[in-house]
């Protein structure tokens, strides 16, 4: 009988090890799973941050907005909403065409009369290509657009030396 006890003890020994090994093998799958997790957080909280600047990134979104329209899309029961209108055959166009910022960085001012379409029209214009439109001749003025019986802004950006431009000018800015 002396002979099975160390028998015995080493048995227990070997399940002993195998267990030890055993936990340390779940312990180890654990914090790669744990460091998985983490990983996989950390890529989302990077993608959702880059969603967020892009937001910000268009004209006239600033932090808050951008904050909403966020929030907005990452709300179950809008999800659930928009999934619903869907469902029922409302078509959901999104515009993945780059618009042409031809005039991005400028400012421009209307004054007088145009003949080929209205000041809002040409104003628009300006904001589809990247521009910006103001109603006051100043230093940010880069172009004054004139049409036919101009008002006092005609005589402001002289004074200033702004650039003045004609509706047929205006116009080929535009091509």
């Amino acid at each position: 009988m002396a002979k099975k006890q160390p028998e015995k003890t080493n048995k227990n020994t070997k399940k002993k090890e195998a267990e030890k090994k055993k936990k340390l093998e779940e312990e180890e799958i654990d914090r790669e799973e744990e460091d998985s997790m983490k990983s996989e957080e950390e890529r989302s909280e990077k993608v959702e941050q880059e969603q967020f600047e892009e937001l910000e990134k268009i004209k006239d979104i600033g932090p808050k907005v951008a904050q909403d329209i966020y929030n907005y899309f990452h709300d179950d029961y809008n999800l659930k909403f928009i999934e619903k209108l869907e469902k029922n055959g409302v078509v959901i166009i999104s515009s993945t065409f780059e618009k042409s910022q031809k005039l991005a960085g400028l400012n421009l001012v209307f004054t007088g009369e145009l003949n080929s379409l209205t000041r809002s029209e040409a104003q628009e214009k300006v904001r589809e290509l990247g521009g910006e439109v103001s109603d006051s001749i100043s230093k940010k003025t880069d172009y004054l657009v004139v049409g036919e019986n101009p008002g006092s802004k005609f005589k402001k950006a002289q004074k200033m030396d702004i650039k003045i431009i004609n509706e047929t000018e205006f116009l080929n800015l535009l091509k």
